[in-house]
């Protein structure tokens, strides 16, 4: 009987150790979890730094319905600017970031070096208050169109179908807003708008120390953007695509022409 006992403990004492063990394997010794986040769908319209003003604009398609799984919910699409008062400077960074997006095994660094090393900022919009410039919609792909800039026409006013805005499915919510304050992409020094002023040193949204030896960039600014998907996990954690560069515009702080 007590032979029994023995035998009916000892199996007893396997069974929950191979539990502990499963429950240990699967918390901690199993395989990591990757959680990954399709980048925006494609670039309509991508502006050069010395396209004309009827061409200063970015548009592009976001990724929607690829992006929610039961592990992760889809936030939306993240909008990330930077000012720059050199164009070699902006060449540069830019080149870096779209080195590592057009890489076979380093494409899961873009967004961090977009972010972290580089500190682009987030844009925002006039009417909009969310975490993403775009966020998630559960129905379909978004197209997204944006202008940084007005252009004013001859008598002093908006020339219509070329205001600053940014509109989301043809619905428009309004000017682009820098992370700096509320101010917008008017910079110009001949406007009397408190928000258009010019960036200067120290703002949080523009190159480091903003000189520049080059006389081309006299009076110019480029601005350029990337389009990044962001996810928040089951986790809590979050995790960003691969980002989608939108193209450059420059901006002249001198003229109208924008």
């Amino acid at each position: 009987m007590k032979k029994a006992y023995t035998s009916k403990l000892k199996h007893l004492f396997k069974v929950v150790l191979m539990g502990i063990c499963l429950f240990l394997f699967n918390s901690g010794c199993g395989l990591d979890v990757y959680y990954v986040v399709e980048a925006p769908s494609y670039s309509i319209h991508t502006p050069y730094y010395d396209s004309e003003f009827s061409n200063c604009f970015f548009s592009f398609r976001t990724n929607e319905n690829n992006n929610n799984t039961e592990v992760k919910k889809f936030l939306g699409t993240a909008v990330y600017y930077k000012i720059y008062k050199s164009k070699s400077k902006m060449d540069s960074e830019v080149g870096s970031i779209t080195n590592l997006i057009n890489s076979t095994d380093n494409k899961a660094n873009a967004a961090p070096r977009l972010t972290s090393t580089y500190n682009f900022k987030p844009l925002r919009a006039e009417k909009l208050s969310g975490a993403v410039l775009i966020e998630h919609n559960d129905s379909s792909d978004q197209t997204v169109w944006i202008r940084l800039t007005d252009y004013i026409g001859s008598d002093g006013l908006v020339v219509p179908g070329y205001e600053a805005e940014v509109r989301i499915n043809d619905i428009s919510y309004g000017k682009p807003i820098r992370d700096e304050d509320g101010l917008n992409f008017n910079f110009a020094s001949y406007r009397k708008d408190e928000k258009s002023a010019v960036p200067k040193e120290g703002d949080s949204d523009v190159q480091e120390n903003p000189t520049s030896t080059d006389s081309d960039d006299d009076n110019r600014w480029y601005v350029p953007l990337f389009a990044v998907g962001l996810s928040l996990n089951d986790d809590y954690t979050n995790t960003s695509s691969v980002p989608l560069y939108l193209g450059c515009v420059t901006i002249k702080d001198n003229e109208e022409d924008n």
